[in-house]
């Protein structure tokens, strides 16, 4: 199968968030569970990119607009890679 670059930047940015979500799985999901969470990760992720790269300017507004109003102030904002951080570099580096 051939992947556009949108459809290619959400595959890479969904593996990433599975190999975060990777120690979380093995603590507290089953596979069964992942197997059903993983394609609705990778579809709201591409739902998003689609927003973000929407052309029509007003209706990326509008859609942004809706999801900035439903961030919590309790999460935390994130300001540096967790790579850099020492978090995820593990992994990666095992599979290299």
């Amino acid at each position: 199968m051939r992947l556009n670059p949108k459809q290619q930047h959400v595959m890479v940015v969904a593996m990433y968030v599975r190999n975060a979500m990777e120690d979380f799985h093995v603590k507290h999901l089953s596979d069964e569970q992942m197997a059903e969470l993983n394609p609705i990760i990778r579809q709201a992720l591409f739902d998003v990119i689609t927003i973000i790269e929407d052309d029509d300017l007003d209706r990326q507004a509008y859609n942004m607009g809706l999801l900035a109003n439903q961030i919590p102030p309790y999460w935390e904002v994130p300001d540096k890679p967790s790579f850099e951080q020492g978090k995820a570099r593990r992994r990666y580096d095992q599979a290299a």
